[in-house]
């Protein structure tokens, strides 16, 4: 996943959490996750 900035990551994060859990893709989940934390400036899970 290419790095956005700010709010967009943020945004893009909650979309794919949204969606995994629609189509039961953890996978995507995690990676909404992760993009949700880099944004709240978390950078090690």
């Amino acid at each position: 996943m290419q790095m956005l900035s700010g709010r967009k990551t943020y945004i893009v994060g909650v979309l794919m959490i949204v969606l995994g859990v629609l189509q039961g893709d953890k996978e995507m989940i995690m990676q909404g996750l992760v993009a949700c934390f880099l944004r709240a400036g978390i950078s090690k899970m």
